[in-house]
């Protein structure tokens, strides 16, 4: 037994050298797209540009030569304040084309650039948002403390855990079925079970779960809530059961449960949560009633994605203590959701 729990602690070690390899070398890929997409948008700038000449010289073609490399004709969108005479443009032809055939060619490259900014735009801020994401999971790898043979089962079910959501949307390579779902884990878990069942316990494997000791509710669209009852299982909940895109509630400023609204998977989360504010509403309410400001008429709840939630530095990190990197407040009623109840 002692061999195989310091078996884990090298592999866990490795596996965090790994990961940290990785997702330095997405941020390189970010950062190098970024660039790229940047530079592409600074050329689809000069669209209008093109739009301008193309009207400007179909108003002018009988001024065009046949093999002129470039004609100047009046812009008379561009009228002078005093005289209300139209400012002179210059432009630069295709000698071998026709007037109607220049015309078309600026047209042309305005609708080029023009869908060229309409699709790089996104792509900017998508790898905007994957390299934030990238440099936090960094700054948590790189300020990792170091794992006892205890510890070492759990740790190594969150990197997985963190690697495999990183993975499933493309933010780094996918690896191997077979390096990916690799025995360590099973490893992990076994580590974790027995463990407990030493203790006289069962405890149920880091995931989605049924862990009937949690509270459970259904929001007004059917979607799950889970509530802890005491700090241990606050962690459970917000670093066992919720994964990264679910929505973590808690009161803010005051003692209180962790919740978890889960959430399915979705292309655009945040308009998920729009069109489901009554589920958002609902969990923190339940958020609210389950802290020490139950009794008041209104409570401020803090939510966010619990992928941007992070456990404090060791040296200080109590049971149920978490960070924040991103938040949202709303001010809600406190709620018991004993209607809703699934246990």
């Amino acid at each position: 037994e002692m061999v195989s729990r310091y078996y884990l602690v090298a592999e866990l070690q490795e596996l965090r050298a790994g990961m940290k390899q990785r997702v330095e070398k997405a941020i390189s890929v970010q950062r190098s797209k970024i660039q790229d997409f940047q530079k592409r948008l600074e050329e689809s700038d000069g669209a209008d540009e093109w739009r301008q000449k193309g009207e400007v010289l179909s108003m002018s073609m009988h001024a065009i030569k046949q093999g002129a490399t470039e004609v100047t004709v009046p812009d008379w969108s561009n009228l002078d304040e005093e005289t209300q005479e139209p400012a002179q443009l210059k432009v630069s032809l295709d000698p071998s084309k026709s007037a109607q055939e220049n015309v078309e060619l600026m047209f042309l490259r305005f609708k080029k650039l023009n869908r060229q900014r309409e699709a790089v735009t996104p792509l900017i801020k998508q790898c905007e948002a994957s390299l934030v994401e990238l440099v936090e999971v960094l700054e948590t790898l790189q300020t990792m403390p170091k794992a006892s043979p205890d510890q070492a089962a759990a740790a190594t079910r969150v990197l997985r855990s963190l690697e495999c959501g990183l993975e499933s949307r493309g933010i780094v390579k996918r690896r191997k079925a077979s390096d990916t779902l690799s025995a360590s884990l099973e490893k992990a878990d076994a580590m974790l079970q027995a463990k407990s069942e030493r203790k006289g316990r069962q405890v149920q494997p880091r995931g989605r779960g049924k862990a009937p000791e949690f509270m459970r509710f259904r929001s007004p669209s059917g979607l799950e809530v889970v509530a802890g009852r005491s700090s241990k299982q606050n962690d459970r909940v917000t670093w066992g059961i919720a994964k990264d895109r679910d929505v973590w509630f808690h009161a803010r400023g005051i003692g209180g449960s962790h919740v978890v609204l889960i959430i399915p998977k979705c292309d655009d989360e945040e308009a998920f949560l729009r069109d489901h504010r009554d589920d958002v509403l609902f969990a923190a309410g339940v958020a609210a009633f389950y802290s020490k400001g139950r009794k008041d008429t209104k409570v401020d709840v803090s939510y966010t994605p619990r992928r941007h939630l992070r456990p404090p530095p060791a040296r200080v990190r109590r049971p149920g203590m978490v960070m924040m990197t991103r938040e949202r407040v709303v001010t809600v009623v406190p709620n018991d959701g004993s209607e809703a109840r699934d246990n």
